[in-house]
C-alpha cells in the first residue's frame, strides 16, 4: 500500500472506532461490559493499529532521517495514546 491509500484506510478505521465508542458512550455501556461492542472496538483499534504503524514506516520511507522531533521510544504506549488523539480530535469535528 502506498501513502495515499493508507491514509485512506486509516481515516476510515479511526471512523468505524469512533462510531462505536459514541455508540457505546449514548448507551452509556461501561468500559468494564464486554459486550458484542466491545468485542467490534477491539478489532477496530487492533485494526487502525496496524494501519498506523505502516503509516509510520511510510513516512520514514517519504522523509529524510531526523525529521522527527519524537521518537516512537519517547511513549511506550505511543499507538494507543496517537489513536485516543485521533479519536477525540474526529469527535470534535463537525464534518462526520
Amino acid at each position: 500500500m502506498d501513502l495515499e491509500e493508507t491514509l485512506d484506510r486509516v481515516v476510515e478505521l479511526a471512523r468505524e472506532e469512533l462510531q462505536i465508542v459514541r455508540k457505546r458512550a449514548h448507551e452509556k455501556t461501561a468500559t468494564r461490559d464486554h459486550s458484542h461492542d466491545y468485542h467490534e472496538a477491539q478489532d477496530a483499534a487492533d485494526r487502525l493499529d496496524h494501519y498506523a504503524h505502516q503509516l509510520h514506516r511510510l513516512h520514514d520511507a517519504e522523509y529524510p532521517s531526523g525529521w522527527r522531533k519524537r521518537s516512537a521510544a519517547d511513549e511506550p504506549d505511543r499507538a494507543a495514546s496517537s489513536r485516543a488523539a485521533l479519536t477525540r480530535r474526529m469527535a470534535s469535528a463537525s464534518t462526520f
